[in-house]
């Protein structure tokens, strides 16, 4: 359980950090800044895990805070995330907002899978994500998160 819930983790902040995309930063000009991100898993399936420890999940909520700093706001969490060449990564954005994004990573428990919808705002996002990790620690997990800009960086 304990290796799951650390991938679960994982997963959760790459997810919560992929969401304001390099087309979402350009097309709004996301606003450089403190923001504070919020995931919560929504739904979870581990086969071979008894229900009440997946039922566990349902509901946790993990809070980071980030420094988006003005050449981060140019380029685009997404960037930092195309870095790790397991990884690949289709982003598209609407001028309203609107976008969606798959990526793919092969790792050492397996492949794995996360698809993320949602919308965002110069100051604000939200999104609706389902990660998929089939091999040795199979799952699927399904959370919803949130992104807001809560100030200026500490300096």
């Amino acid at each position: 359980m304990k290796s799951a819930s650390a991938c679960l983790t994982i997963i959760g902040l790459a997810a919560v950090i992929a969401i304001p995309g390099v087309s979402i930063a350009q097309m709004l000009k996301m606003q450089p800044g403190l923001w504070e991100y919020t995931s919560t898993t929504t739904s979870a399936t581990i086969p071979g895990m008894p229900p009440s420890a997946t039922k566990a999940m349902e509901g946790r909520t993990m809070t980071i805070r980030h420094c988006l700093t003005a050449a981060d706001a140019a380029q685009g969490p997404l960037a930092a995330m195309k870095k790790n060449p397991s990884c690949s990564i289709s982003f598209a954005a609407q001028p309203n907002g609107q976008f969606t994004s798959n990526m793919v990573c092969k790792g050492p428990q397996g492949p794995s899978t996360i698809v993320s919808s949602g919308s965002a705002m110069a100051t604000s996002f939200s999104s609706t994500t389902k990660m998929t990790l089939t091999g040795a620690q199979a799952m699927t997990v399904a959370s919803h998160a949130t992104g807001r800009r809560v100030g200026e960086c500490p300096k």
